[in-house]
């Protein structure tokens, strides 16, 4: 472990703490989810109960037809409550009082502070207002991580972060930077589609730390070419779409989802889903006559990558093939039409494959030469 995380003292962080939020105006775009959502230290509850204590109970009749207000938290790290209702206009300015005596940490995206907004219920219960927790406590131990690739050393954007303790999820920015609010010991994950991950517990004393991770590639399961044929394939049930993908969702500035799916990384695909890729290899492959008499057989193992615009590129063969079959594998998957990419904290990322291909003549070919 020791040789993948070490304690760094020289890189610069862009990140900027809670301490040291911008003093400039916030962008006029408000969100709903970024990549690393706002969070608070303080006592919440006690702060609840507050805003309990100085609230008109009367408040109680206004909320019974319009019970959520609206809550931003700013990119200075700042609440502002509203209404829609302006009878709860008052009760709104109790709220930001009191939430603003915590610590709020602002949400984050593209590594810039940004404002977030919430929908959040209020309750009355036992004549108590009741305000649920709209963002993940955290602690007041910030540690700033830089994510690296272990063979180029260069960051790794969108890497999720998950802190055990409090279950907060986030995403490394654009050159693999984050920051991290947790005690010592703390569990803390990191994943990618392209890495390994890795888990571990900062020390005490760790403050800045720079995290390795090496480099995974999707093995698909093999495809026996003896076995299948264009009469033959492999998945002849799936209804796929020989076509270029094309994204049919136009650009939104919010995405609202699932707290289980919170930009969960999603594989690249083609033609609907990886029967499709069997089958058009299986339908496209040409198995050479002189091949054929002679009897050739061999098994290669083709690595290939999906690029961020849903092209193949990288695409190599780990032995030599004879009769022109190599030229006809490579040309095969680079003239392929282009892939659905995969995505990495809800952004386009290049993923990595390799596939076991057999080849032989079977029924198919022996009926076409003969």
């Amino acid at each position: 472990m020791k040789y993948l995380i070490s304690t760094v003292f020289l890189f610069s962080f862009s990140i900027l703490g809670y301490s040291q939020t911008e003093v400039n105006k916030c962008d006029t775009l408000i969100y709903f989810l970024v990549e690393q959502m706002p969070q608070f230290i303080g006592d919440f509850e006690k702060a609840v109960q507050e805003i309990s204590a100085k609230a008109d109970p009367k408040i109680a009749l206004y909320l019974d037809k319009n019970n959520r207000i609206q809550i931003i938290i700013n990119c200075k790290g700042q609440i502002e409550a509203s209404s829609t209702n302006i009878n709860l206009g008052s009760f709104c300015q109790i709220v930001e009082n009191e939430l603003n005596k915590l610590i709020w940490i602002p949400g984050k995206r593209n590594g810039k502070n940004v404002s977030v907004m919430s929908a959040v219920p209020i309750r009355i219960t036992n004549n108590s207002f009741s305000i649920p927790e709209f963002c993940s406590k955290a602690v007041n131990n910030v540690i700033r991580c830089k994510v690296i690739d272990s063979e180029n050393k260069t960051g790794i954007p969108n890497a999720r972060i998950f802190t055990a303790y409090n279950k907060y999820i986030c995403y490394t920015n654009e050159v693999g930077e984050v920051e991290i609010y947790c005690e010592p010991d703390s569990k803390i994950e990191i994943s990618h589609l392209n890495y390994l991950g890795l888990s571990f517990e900062p020390g005490k004393n760790d403050k800045i730390l720079q995290i390795e991770l090496q480099k995974t590639i999707y093995e698909l399961n093999p495809l026996n070419l003896q076995k299948y044929d264009p009469k033959n394939l492999p998945y002849n049930w799936e209804d796929c779409h020989y076509e270029d993908w094309n994204e049919t969702n136009p650009k939104q500035n919010f995405i609202i989802i699932s707290p289980n799916d919170y930009f969960a990384p999603e594989m690249a695909e083609f033609g609907g889903n990886f029967g499709c890729f069997y089958n058009y290899v299986t339908e496209n492959f040409v198995f050479p006559q002189a091949a054929f008499n002679d009897d050739y057989t061999a098994t290669t193992t083709i690595r290939f990558s999906v690029s961020e615009t849903g092209t193949i590129k990288d695409v190599s063969i780990s032995n030599q093939l004879n009769y022109g079959i190599k030229d006809q594998l490579i040309n095969l998957l680079k003239n392929m039409p282009k892939w659905k990419p995969a995505t990495q904290g809800k952004h386009r990322a290049e993923q990595h494959f390799k596939i076991t291909i057999t080849l032989g003549k079977n029924k198919y070919w022996k009926k076409r030469y003969n």
